[in-house]
């Protein structure tokens, strides 16, 4: 991860563990998944550098580094606050969810900081992702990166 990456994680990580603190973030139903995006931020990031990965795999980890970076996406979190986190964290696992079967199991296990399991946290968002988003922007997504 260069630098300007881990500014990014490390400036993601404070800003929604601050929310995550406050009262706001108690009535929210999808905040788990807020939760681990500055986790998945930094394995796709980890993953996307790694020598041993081919290069179609770098790529798409390349387009969900973007597209978490990016201010213009579905969901813009300074429009709808920290419920438009919810896209950056699908986005990553239909990325992942692509990717994780052609990357050896030793190599992404030492990049993987969350607390969860990640196979069954990917598969939770996918199931979920429907209610999360809704039907019309979860196939946006799908159509851009699936």
């Amino acid at each position: 991860m260069d630098f300007k990456q881990f500014d990014f994680y490390q400036k993601l990580k404070i800003q929604i563990g601050d929310w995550l603190k406050g009262k706001n973030s108690e009535e929210f139903k999808w905040k788990k998944y807020v939760a681990i995006l500055p986790d998945c931020f930094y394995f796709v990031s980890e993953l996307a550098v790694d020598n041993s990965l081919p290069m179609p795999v770098k790529e798409k980890l390349a387009k969900a580094i973007a597209y978490v970076i990016s201010p213009w996406d579905f969901l813009p979190e300074e429009v709808v606050g920290p419920a438009g986190f919810l896209d950056d964290v699908t986005v990553c696992a239909v990325i992942l969810n692509q990717v994780i079967s052609d990357i050896e199991k030793d190599v992404w296990q030492k990049y993987w900081k969350g607390n969860e399991d990640l196979i069954p946290l990917i598969g939770k968002v996918l199931d979920d992702a429907e209610e999360m988003l809704g039907k019309e922007l979860l196939g946006k997504i799908l159509e851009k990166f699936a």
